[in-house]
């Protein structure tokens, strides 16, 4: 079965820590990575999702009072010609709703004992029209070979509406690590929705400052609009590991 979360805005999720999360950071490449030649579950596997973090926050906007921001970074390794395929990405998105933004991508492979890092020029980055809704950001990952870990990432922008994005936590090939981190919406007003997820490896909840990095005008904009609703805000991490 998929895993999905899903976030609508009804009630309380109480604040707990079960346990911490791994941690990834853009462009830092760790030896147990490099030394990965195959995912034991799946041997036959021609690549797999070292990392999948994705965050949605709420954020000031000068026009609407609120926004949702979202990013995404994802590393994957390639471990067979069959996995080439995923140095090509697609970024799909709702067109005149939502925005795709700062996309980096960096195709990283070890040669002689050092790392050569590929860097995905801004100019190689195309855009298409799929329908009257739906556009997409294209691009492929250069010097693709066996043994390439390729990482990128990207933020969008979309306007609030009570819920977010859905994550998936499960994707086409297998996944070493997925997570989603939810910033700065209402703590009290919260309710967590899954689908075919027992219990999540990681689950750490934190309260924070509701008014937190904003400036008085955008606080008074969400007042007005209702979408503050006290001065708890919260931030919650879920994470699973190894998902086939």
């Amino acid at each position: 079965m998929k895993c999905f979360i899903y976030f609508f805005l009804f009630f309380v999720i109480p604040v707990s820590v079960i346990a911490q999360e791994p941690t990834y950071e853009y462009g830092i490449i760790t030896d147990a990575e490099w030394q990965l030649k195959s995912y034991e579950q799946n041997p036959d596997a021609g690549a797999v999702i070292l990392s999948d973090v994705g965050t949605s926050r709420l954020e000031e906007s000068g026009t609407l009072g609120l926004k949702l921001g979202y990013e995404r970074s994802k590393r994957i390794k390639v471990l067979a010609k069959s996995g080439y395929s995923e140095g090509e990405v697609v970024i799909p998105y709702v067109r005149e709703i939502e925005e795709v933004i700062k996309i980096t991508a960096t195709t990283y492979n070890m040669v002689d004992g050092k790392v050569v890092k590929t860097v995905v020029e801004p100019e190689t980055i195309f855009e298409e029209q799929l329908n009257e809704f739906i556009s997409v950001k294209k691009f492929a990952f250069p010097d693709v070979q066996i043994g390439s870990i390729l990482e990128y990432s990207y933020e969008m922008t979309l306007p609030y509406e009570g819920k977010i994005k859905e994550w998936k936590f499960q994707n086409d090939i297998p996944t070493l690590y997925s997570e989603f981190n939810v910033i700065n919406l209402p703590s009290t007003e919260s309710y967590l929705v899954t689908q075919g997820i027992g219990r999540f490896d990681v689950e750490h909840n934190k309260i924070m400052d509701a008014w937190a990095g904003y400036e008085n005008g955008g606080v008074e904009q969400a007042k007005k609009r209702g979408l503050l609703f006290n001065r708890d805000m919260i931030h919650r991490t879920y994470g699973l590991k190894n998902i086939p």
